[in-house]
């Protein structure tokens, strides 16, 4: 046999062909790493106060290394076709390539690994996802994939030693050996291996910095890591819910509130209101002077409540979504900074005990505790959650259903006639929680016809504004419309007139195109 013969039969080979698959996806998986946190990189550096741009970090690369070893080994497993499993695995960490820089372009944060626990919510409600996604990209990129990997099973024979007892063992090994010790180090074993991991690629709530120091993958692994080892220490001061935790704080104005209602007389109590408003925000602090001016007088109850020193501020690190944290820490006081691992998705502790909260306190206070939310109760699991922080009645689309709409969701105003009539029928003080739902983005051009805008906004010159904002300006109308009536006094089953104590806040920022 000629030399060359011998060289092309090595190169056809399947002992090449793994080593070529297991080292050609350790790199693709290392450079996809190094090439979202150079994009990352590029996008912070246009903020008011760029970061530190440091050298990658080879623990990370490490890390994002093992992973590519693992996802080869597990479509191994699968196909025991070397240049197929190549292929799959580039595919997996391009869709997460492209699913991650989706996310931070439209919320300004890279995924985590708190997003897998919402993987099942994504296609029981599409709606609420699909139209933030590229999916005419995804598509594409899964249809040229199902064409290669169907040439690959015909032109590709599988390597019978992967088939072996031997080599099955060997690729479960290299599979499940990382992923074993990920979840023991989640919870609370191999503390050493822990320690030594995030001494050099260190995690913390800041999951955007995470990723530029470490990279997405590596950061996104190590935070369960980091959670193993700071989660008791994180939450041994808020886990008896008898007692308000150390750290739960509120603005100055509402906490005083608070404190003082205990001390009214029963019948002087007044109902408390607190709405959480769907991607609200003072959107003219936002607009060109000539625009801004134009709405000087376009939201006269939050203009009113907040002179009185009766709102609260929507966070400055939420945009887009993530609503969950924002209620969290509303109704206990406690930041992203006191809750630590939990800090990506508060809903994975207050689903599973009940802890302290602004319902409970003024249940103490002789208060009946009600959630209202037009959308589904098992959204964020938050028929659990509201129950562990105290809310006696969870009213949710199911019990809304009949209430008119505006767009796509249910009606603000509608919503507010509703919680008047909730609180006529009550014999004492009502605690109200409202999650709003009628201004949830997106909001394409379709969401409402030119009349309803008409109707909605029939003093304002609409020619200065993109179609977009009118949109979002008709959502906002009716949001400081509810403001108002939820304000108005109200008689309760007794006939006794009982004041209305509002709160409003925003939930995040809104994703216009205005904020990017």
């Amino acid at each position: 046999m000629s030399f060359t013969a011998k060289i092309l039969e090595y190169a056809c080979s399947d002992s090449l062909r793994l080593g070529l698959c297991f080292f050609l996806s350790a790199l693709i998986y290392v450079l996809a790493q190094r090439l979202d946190r150079a994009l990352a990189l590029k996008g912070a550096m246009r903020e008011a106060e760029p970061p530190e741009r440091g050298a990658p970090r080879l623990a990370g690369d490490l890390i994002a290394c093992l992973a590519g070893l693992a996802a080869s080994a597990l479509f191994l497993l699968l196909s025991a076709r070397p240049v197929m499993s190549l292929l799959l695995a580039a595919a997996l960490i391009t869709l997460l390539l492209v699913l991650n820089r989706a996310k931070e372009q439209v919320l300004r944060e890279p995924l985590v690994l708190a997003d897998a626990w919402l993987l099942r919510q994504i296609f029981r409600y599409p709606e609420m996802y699909f139209p933030f996604l590229p999916m005419k990209a995804i598509a594409l990129g899964l249809l040229g994939l199902a064409a290669c990997l169907a040439l690959l099973v015909l032109a590709e024979s599988p390597v019978p030693a992967l088939r072996s007892a031997c080599g099955i063992s060997l690729l479960l090994l290299l599979f499940a050996a990382p992923i074993l010790a990920l979840i023991l180090m989640r919870h609370g074993r191999l503390q050493s291996l822990a320690r030594f991991l995030l001494r050099r690629c260190p995690v913390s709530h800041e999951a955007a910095r995470d990723a530029r120091d470490n990279g997405a993958l590596a950061a996104a692994l190590l935070h369960p890591v980091w959670a193993g080892l700071s989660e008791k220490e994180h939450t041994k001061d808020i886990l008896d819910f008898r007692v308000r935790p150390a750290a739960s704080k509120w603005p100055p104005a509402f906490e005083r509130t608070l404190l003082q209602i205990p001390q009214l007389p029963l019948e002087r109590r007044p109902h408390c209101i607190l709405v959480q408003a769907e991607s609200f925000c003072d959107i003219r602090e936002q607009l060109p002077e000539a625009q801004a001016s134009a709405l000087k007088h376009f939201l006269p109850n939050w203009d009113a409540l907040k002179a009185r020193g009766q709102s609260l501020p929507t966070p400055k690190d939420a945009f887009g979504a993530y609503t969950m944290r924002t209620e969290f820490s509303m109704l206990t006081g406690l930041g992203q900074k006191d809750l630590g691992p939990f800090a990506f998705n508060p809903y994975l502790l207050a689903g599973k005990r009940p802890l302290w909260s602004l319902a409970r306190h003024l249940a103490d206070a002789g208060y009946e505790t009600l959630c209202v939310h037009p959308y589904h109760k098992n959204f964020f699991r938050r028929d659990r959650v509201m129950k562990n922080l105290g809310f006696e009645r969870f009213l949710d689309i199911a019990d809304l259903s009949a209430l008119e709409r505006f767009g796509p969701y249910t009606s603000d105003l509608a919503l507010g006639r509703h919680i008047r009539r909730e609180l006529s029928r009550a014999a004492g003080p009502v605690f109200v929680f409202v999650i709003s739902m009628e201004a949830h983005g997106p909001w394409p051009d379709e969401r409402l016809t030119d009349e309803e805008i008409a109707q909605c906004l029939p003093d304002l010159d609409r020619r200065p504004f993109s179609r977009q904002t009118l949109i979002y300006l008709c959502h906002l109308r009716h949001m400081d419309m509810l403001f108002g009536l939820l304000q108005e006094p109200c008689a309760d089953k007794g006939g006794r007139e009982r004041e209305s104590l509002l709160w409003p806040y925003g939930d995040h920022a809104p994703g216009l195109a205005i904020f990017s």
